[in-house]
């Protein structure tokens, strides 16, 4: 694990001092390697996940919590990813304003995801308390 950490943390770093290099050149093509290295380390990092996502998973299950709160949390989780990626693209693209709308997007995707569980709790505290 910590291995593949320098490994992603090297990667990165290269693929910085490329793009300063490429941007006094061709800006197009920096942000084409800036979204090539990213898109690529997440899916090394999806495939690390792994692990992770069956403890998580597993825990779920021993505190007896229904399969649909685990199906909100990697939705939330998977929303939270895609949101700071996209959200970051588009500020390495000096597009600010479309970062916030990404942004924004992904806060009130997530707020809906959370529906459910919002739903279920309170309905546990209801039952505690009734």
């Amino acid at each position: 694990m910590v291995n593949t950490l320098f490994a992603v943390a090297a990667l990165c770093m290269t693929s910085v001092l490329l793009c300063k290099v490429l941007e006094r050149y061709a800006r197009e093509q920096a942000v084409m390697l800036t979204i090539g290295t990213a898109a690529g380390v997440l899916l090394l990092l999806l495939t690390m996940l792994e692990p992770l996502l069956t403890q998580i998973h597993q825990l779920f299950q021993v505190a007896g919590l229904p399969d649909t709160y685990i199906a909100v949390l990697w939705k939330a989780l998977g929303i939270c990813y895609v949101t700071q990626l996209a959200g970051d693209v588009c500020r390495d693209s000096r597009e600010e304003a479309l970062c916030s709308v990404v942004h924004m997007a992904g806060k009130i995707a997530l707020m809906v995801q959370a529906l459910p569980l919002i739903r279920g709790l309170m309905s546990m505290i209801s039952e505690v308390l009734g």
